[in-house]
């Protein structure tokens, strides 16, 4: 019940600091310090109760609103809505107390009775908007697997601070009426056109976002984008105006590419292994033939997982247009690539997929170097013995 009350008083506290230093330096500044005891005693005193009372009175909503929420949680809809009721009962109070003290005395009827009905309006429809995604069962499912991998790239330590980041084509999974949601911010510019993407909706991280956080609550640290009819902007669908990854530009040209090759590659993982980072530091790696082969090499599930081997890119400044373009050059032929001194980017159908062909390579790199730490150069696998995967596993 007042398990929320805690965590508002941390969380306020820092907006509290921030004000109170500010007002300090500004009555530091104006020599207006004193003015708070010029006054009479009474008055001094009036002061500080009111003071006191209306901090009272802040607080009091978001006490109230957790120990209410507490009640809501089996109940999604009425969580989602608890915000906007505390919103709208602060509008309507307020509005009934300006009237009542006259404080609306010659405004224009309309302003006094319309405009908060349509604050309370377009927030209650925002909310409604986001219930309607969160009952599309489908979506959900894809948003709990991107949750779910974001844990496995958190705990398998490859996600260091904000590093990686993840994009998933959803557009399949939602309806007509739901891509149309309006928007929370409206045409935001991309720097290339993504005319295969026109209309097409993606769930993708968010800029600084955690992946541990990702992993806790997907909305909170990504959103959902939808590509303008022009393919030259996106909108921010839900659930908050979340700004996507600076890595945006990249995926969104890879996922441009591959559906123009009608290849149906939903999704763009980018991540730090740090096993195979190591090796894009080693210059005989730098060739895709050699290192694919090496890596095929160590276990029979990387070549049969990742029957294509991988591409090679050269250091480029990450979040380029020159990554982005470099890379697709390689996804002509792999479906995983690694790029020198930075880390690795699958792209696929499904997320998990992408995370396994991952997952697989890294082992591979571990099984490599520890061989190596024998002191001996591993014979890995012959050629032989990787042919003869080809026909029994379809390769």
């Amino acid at each position: 019940l007042f398990a929320l009350n805690p965590v508002i008083l941390l969380v306020t506290l820092g907006g509290f600091c921030t004000n109170a230093v500010y007002c300090i330096f500004q009555n530091v500044k104006n020599g207006t310090g004193k003015d708070y005891f010029s006054v009479s005693g009474g008055t001094l005193l009036n002061n500080v109760l009111f003071c006191a009372l209306a901090g009272v009175l802040w607080y009091s909503q978001f006490f109230g609103l957790g120990m209410g929420k507490s009640y809501f949680s089996d109940s999604p809809v009425m969580l989602a809505f608890s915000w906007s009721i505390l919103m709208s009962l602060n509008v309507i109070f307020s509005n009934v107390w300006g009237i009542l003290l006259k404080e609306w005395k010659g405004v224009d009827y309309r302003h006094v009775y319309l405009d908060p009905f349509l604050i309370i309006s377009e927030y209650s429809l925002i909310k409604i908007d986001m219930i309607i995604l969160r009952n599309n069962e489908r979506l959900m499912a894809e948003i709990d697997r991107i949750a779910e991998v974001a844990g496995y790239l958190w705990t398998k330590g490859w996600a260091e601070r904000n590093g990686g980041n993840i994009s998933v084509n959803l557009t399949t999974l939602l309806s007509e009426e739901e891509k149309a949601l309006p928007a929370l911010v409206s045409s935001i510019p991309l720097q290339e056109a993504m005319t295969a993407l026109c209309g097409h909706v993606f769930y993708v991280t968010g800029t600084g976002k955690r992946m541990r956080y990702v992993a806790k609550d997907p909305f909170a640290n990504g959103s959902l984008i939808r590509i303008a009819a022009d393919g030259k902007s996106y909108d921010i669908l839900a659930e908050q105006p979340i700004q996507p990854t600076s890595e945006l530009p990249s995926h969104l040209l890879m996922h441009n590419f591959l559906r123009a090759k009608g290849r149906d590659n939903r999704v763009v993982l980018h991540t730090h292994p740090t096993d195979i980072i190591g090796m894009t530091h080693c210059k005989p790696f730098l060739d895709s033939d050699k290192i694919t082969r090496t890596l095929w090499s160590m276990i029979p599930e990387c070549r049969i997982i990742v029957p294509k081997g991988v591409g090679i890119v050269p250091y480029e400044i990450p979040g380029t247009l020159a990554l982005a373009h470099a890379t697709i050059r390689q996804l002509e032929e792999h479906d995983v690539v690694f790029w020198e001194k930075h880390g690795i980017l699958a792209v696929g159908e499904d997320l998990i997929e992408c995370f396994d062909a991952i997952d697989t390579l890294s082992k591979s790199a571990q099984i490599y170097f520890s061989a190596r730490m024998t002191g001996y150069e591993p014979e890995g696998m012959t050629d032989q013995q990787l042919d003869d995967l080809v026909p029994a596993f379809g390769l």
